[in-house]
C-alpha cells in the first residue's frame, strides 16, 4: 500500500494567531543548539491552546521538528489536529521550519493507489 502525506505547516489556520510565550537555549554535547519554547496555538477547535516545543535549531535559523521528541501534551494535539482532517500524525517524520513558523506538523492517510499509477515503467529495472 503506498501512503500519501499531507504536509501541514504554515498553511494550517488554527496556526494563524500563534504566539511564543516563552523560549529558552542550549547546546547539546553534540553542539546542536536545541530550542525550548513555549507556544499559544488554536487546537483543532480554534482555542487557544498552550503547548511546549522542542526544537533544533539550525545555522540558517530554520528549526527542526520532530514529533517524537516533543512532549505528550504536545503529541496530542498534534494528533487531533491531524485527526481533523481525517488523517494521522507521521510520527516519524522531521519537519523543517522557518525561523518565523510556530506550529506546524506532518500528517499521513493512507490511500491505497492503483498498481498502474504507483509503477514506474520508465525506470530502470534491477538484474
Amino acid at each position: 500500500m503506498r501512503h500519501i502525506l499531507l504536509f501541514c505547516a504554515t498553511t494550517l489556520p488554527t496556526l494563524a494567531a500563534a504566539q511564543v510565550t516563552h523560549q529558552s537555549v542550549t547546546i547539546s554535547a553534540e553542539g546542536e543548539k536545541r530550542v525550548v519554547r513555549h507556544v499559544i496555538l488554536k487546537d483543532e477547535n480554534g482555542i487557544d491552546t498552550p503547548v511546549e516545543q522542542h526544537l533544533i535549531e539550525l545555522e540558517n535559523g530554520d528549526y527542526l521538528y520532530l514529533h517524537s521528541s516533543q512532549p505528550r501534551a504536545t503529541q496530542e494535539l498534534d494528533e487531533r489536529i491531524c485527526a481533523s482532517f481525517g488523517a494521522r500524525v507521521s510520527k516519524g517524520s522531521v519537519v523543517r521550519w522557518s525561523g518565523e513558523t510556530l506550529g506546524g506538523g506532518s500528517c499521513r492517510v493512507d490511500i491505497p493507489l492503483e498498481p498502474s499509477v504507483s509503477t514506474r515503467h520508465d525506470l530502470p529495472r534491477p538484474v
